[in-house]
């Protein structure tokens, strides 16, 4: 049987040296988004040569983010941090959008306290990057607007679920998704309408830290801090 402890890996996918360091940290995240998402075709045979098998497909979501949360139930308690994966919808200078449902755990959570974190893990290029900032509700014509974008399945189960609360059974939501079926059953997806409790966050980057694996564990990373409202990044110890 193997071991945990057993189970490791040599990085040596890539580099972040000084001279490919640009000012800003959107145009690295954007640079390295690309690279996971679109990556040219011979960029897809080194990768392949590394790892052995496809380079994007089932075994990875790139815009698929670890969100962590703070948790505080009663004020004297003692604040607690919670994460879960949630997938990004959208990206710029510099933050980046997710959805939801605004009666969630997460939601209530950032209503209490709107600091987060957001993690990326692309393993195909053994990369990382932490954003951490203020997540904020997008406007209304802005969650509609992707509303809109979404399958039919996936509208008809934002409106069936009241994410976070404690149900009987799997035969339960069922139920309720299959009413909300029937209801619309009639009309096409694009007439669907977004609940309100449903919407996105946006989160509005205070610091960004970009991690590549680099072997024997002296891993580079570069982390960026908006210091009144201008970009300075600096290099850790890995």
């Amino acid at each position: 049987m193997n071991k945990v402890q057993d189970l490791r890996q040599s990085y040596e996918r890539g580099k972040l040296e000084e001279p490919n360091i640009p000012d800003r940290p959107y145009e690295l995240f954007d640079k390295w988004f690309n690279e996971i998402t679109n990556p040219d075709v011979d960029f897809v045979t080194r990768v392949k040569k590394w790892v052995g098998k496809t380079f994007v497909g089932e075994s990875i979501e790139p815009n698929a983010m670890t969100l962590s949360t703070i948790q505080q139930i009663e004020e004297k308690t003692q604040p607690l941090p919670v994460s879960r994966t949630v997938l990004m919808k959208g990206y710029g200078d510099m933050w980046i959008e997710f959805f939801t449902n605004y009666e969630s755990a997460k939601a209530h959570q950032i209503e209490k306290n709107k600091f987060v974190c957001a993690t990326f893990w692309w393993a195909p290029l053994q990369r990382q990057v932490i954003i951490r900032g203020k997540a904020e509700k997008v406007s209304r014509e802005r969650t509609v607007e992707y509303f809109n974008t979404r399958p039919r399945a996936s509208k008809i189960g934002a409106i069936a679920s009241s994410q976070s609360e404690i149900i009987e059974s799997r035969d339960e939501i069922e139920k309720f998704y299959n009413a909300v079926k029937g209801r619309f059953s009639d009309k096409p997806s694009e007439e669907i309408p977004c609940p309100e409790h449903w919407g996105g966050y946006r989160i509005n980057a205070t610091g960004v830290e970009f991690w590549q694996g680099r072997v024997g564990r002296l891993h580079d990373r570069i982390v960026y801090m908006n210091v009144e409202g201008d970009w300075v990044w600096i290099r850790k110890a890995p």
